[in-house]
């Protein structure tokens, strides 16, 4: 568990660009299991769903940004578990 929650933090402080969409995600888990077992129909949830991926995209795209340009070639990028 704890490398997981490291995973959320940048430089040893929770960062929001990491928490905010990781929480979109387990709640767009969460919604859609219970739509789906509950066999409810929700009409906006095209745009929830929209919402809740879109960031979790943003996240991808921050992360392929750092790791192409803010990295130098060929070194590790976050250490977990110490600086």
């Amino acid at each position: 568990m704890r490398k997981f929650t490291e995973m959320l933090k940048e430089d040893g402080v929770y960062s929001l660009t990491r928490v905010l969409p990781t929480l979109g995600y387990i709640i767009f888990l969460l919604v859609s299991v219970a739509l789906a077992v509950t066999g409810k129909e929700w009409r906006n949830y095209g745009e929830f769903a929209m919402a809740t991926g879109g960031a979790v995209l943003v996240q991808l795209g921050n992360k392929w940004v750092n790791s192409r340009y803010n990295t130098p070639q060929g070194a590790p990028g976050k250490i977990i578990g110490g600086k």
